[in-house]
């Protein structure tokens, strides 16, 4: 009884190689676009926050000018006021 291994080779032909190597290219370039489609969402979310941020910045000088005009406002009527209260 012969116990030696055997080896058996296969070949494969060019044509079935090019089409291994071009359905990985594929599968490849189909994750690269979708990871760019994915990179591409974040840089406009990206993009939009920081509209947002600046939004926000401009809005909070708004309000901060608002509340030093009704800070001088109130200052101004209790200065009538104590004027007022000094006359009774």
């Amino acid at each position: 009884m012969n116990m030696l291994p055997t080896i058996t080779f296969t070949f494969k032909s060019r044509s079935i190689i090019r089409n291994e190597y071009e359905d990985q290219y594929k599968k490849l370039e189909k994750e690269n676009n979708s990871v760019n489609k994915k990179l591409q969402d974040i840089e406009e979310e990206m993009d939009l926050k920081d509209e947002q941020v600046e939004n926000t910045k401009v809005r909070v000088q708004q309000l901060k000018k608002e509340c030093i005009q009704s800070e001088k406002h109130l200052e101004n009527i209790l200065a009538e006021k104590a004027a007022l209260v000094e006359k009774l």
